[in-house]
C-alpha cells in the first residue's frame, strides 16, 4: 500500500519538472523558428536587390512601365525598393532592429500584392505572415536585439 501512494508523488514531481521546462523549450523552439523566418526573408529580399542592381535602367523602366507604384515617380519607387531590399536583409540577418526592418519589408509586400497591377501572388501572403511574426514576436534569442536587451537589462514586454 505504501508503494502505490509513493508512485503518484514521484509522477507529480516528474510532471512538475517537465511543465517547468516547457517555457524554456518553447523559447528555444520559437527562437529557432524566428531565425529561420529572418534568414528566409533576408534571402528573398537580398536576391530581389541583386536582380534590380544588375541593370539600373532596366529596373527604372520596370517601375515606369510594369510595376507602376501609385503616387511615386518610377525613379523614387526603384530607389525605395532597392533600399528596402538591401538594408532589410542585412538587419534581419544579424537580428538588429528586426521589428523596424520588417515593417518596410511588409509594406513593400503589401504594396506589391494589393496596389501593383497584375502582381497578385499567393506566396506574398506567406511572406506577410513571416514578416508579421518578426514584427510581433521579435527576432528570437539568436540576435543582436536579444543581446542588447539582455546587456542593458531592457524588458522585452
Amino acid at each position: 500500500m505504501m508503494k502505490s501512494e509513493a508512485m503518484p508523488m514521484a509522477s507529480i514531481g516528474s510532471l512538475t519538472r517537465v511543465l517547468a521546462a516547457l517555457p524554456r523549450a518553447e523559447s528555444l523552439g520559437g527562437s529557432a523558428l524566428q531565425l529561420v523566418f529572418r534568414l528566409w526573408m533576408a534571402k528573398l529580399f537580398w536576391d530581389s536587390a541583386m536582380v534590380k542592381l544588375q541593370g539600373w535602367s532596366t529596373t527604372v523602366s520596370l517601375f515606369r512601365d510594369l510595376y507602376q507604384v501609385p503616387l511615386l515617380p518610377p525613379e523614387l519607387a526603384a530607389w525605395g525598393a532597392v533600399t528596402v531590399d538591401l538594408v532589410g536583409p542585412i538587419l534581419l540577418l544579424v537580428g538588429f532592429a528586426t521589428r523596424f526592418a520588417a515593417i518596410p519589408m511588409l509594406g513593400m509586400t503589401l504594396t506589391i500584392q494589393f496596389l501593383v497591377p497584375d502582381f497578385y501572388r499567393v506566396e506574398h501572403y506567406y511572406w506577410m505572415m513571416l514578416l508579421l511574426s518578426l514584427i510581433v514576436r521579435g527576432p528570437g534569442l539568436v540576435s543582436i536585439d536579444h543581446w542588447v536587451r539582455k546587456r542593458f537589462h531592457v524588458a522585452e514586454r
